[in-house]
């Protein structure tokens, strides 16, 4: 049986397939899927029947997953913001059909009363 790798497992669990991605990420996927194509090539395998991977080769698999489930991530909340995007309505710009007039201000004359003072 194989093991779902993570971003295969993303994208079961989102209903997509590689054909739904950006290029981007479809040409990830690729490398991801050569990189594995060759480690089964080489054939070798523990006692278990699992193939033996070096540890840079591992490293740079759990790497370019990490890298297509962020991308897979972004383009889903980025599909998802189109959506909301479209079902807002879009505000309508107003014409001005006059100008907006400053309210005029009274000036006061400089003489008043504080209490029983008057200045």
């Amino acid at each position: 049986m194989n093991k779902m790798s993570p971003y295969e497992a993303l994208m079961q669990v989102q209903g997509l397939n590689k054909s739904d991605l950006p290029s981007e990420v479809q040409t990830l996927i690729k490398r991801i899927e050569a990189t594995r194509n060759t480690v089964l090539l080489n054939k070798k395998t523990d006692e278990s029947g699992n193939p033996v991977v070096s540890e840079s080769v591992l490293q740079k698999i759990k790497s370019l997953d990490s890298e297509i489930v962020n991308k897979i991530w972004d383009f889903i909340d980025e599909r998802e913001k189109n959506q909301i995007r479209k079902t807002i309505p879009k505000v309508e710009e107003t014409e001005i059909k006059e100008p907006i007039k400053e309210p005029e201000i009274k000036k006061e004359d400089s003489k008043g009363s504080i209490g029983f003072f008057n200045f």
